[in-house]
């Protein structure tokens, strides 16, 4: 795996999906407040990570403080997990290079729900 992800450690991996995780529950809870389902999905996701839930803000606050190359190598993580286009491990170096291109790559990591599940799954391809 190691010679997939350059910059980003996989520790600090870890500790976003643990962080991502914890945010969804947090955001869980809050749906659960809410029986109309008037906000539901990534959406509300998206809410919870600018608002003010101590969790949330901790995910915002680690992912804002990675450089762009470790946001670059996280978000081509996170769309290898997601594989909506049928991205594969031998796309990893068009998936980072197209991540560069992104201009808001912390919006583009904390809208997408759940971001732990899909960083998670990015790492077992990487590892297969």
């Amino acid at each position: 795996m190691s010679k997939h992800l350059k910059t980003i450690t996989l520790g600090t991996v870890q500790e976003v999906i643990r962080l991502a995780e914890d945010c969804r529950i947090e955001v869980d809870a809050e749906e659960a407040k809410n029986p109309s389902g008037a906000v539901i999905g990534a959406d509300f996701m998206e809410r919870m990570a600018k608002g003010p839930g101590q969790k949330s803000q901790a995910l915002r606050n680690r992912v804002k403080s990675l450089t762009d190359d470790q946001k670059a190598e996280l978000l081509a993580l996170m769309w290898l997990g997601r594989a909506d286009a049928g991205e594969t491990v031998e796309m990893w170096s068009d998936l980072v290079t197209a991540a560069h291109e992104e201009d808001h790559k912390t919006a583009a990591l904390l809208g997408k729900s759940p971001l732990g599940t899909y960083l998670s799954k990015g790492l077992d391809y990487l590892k297969a």
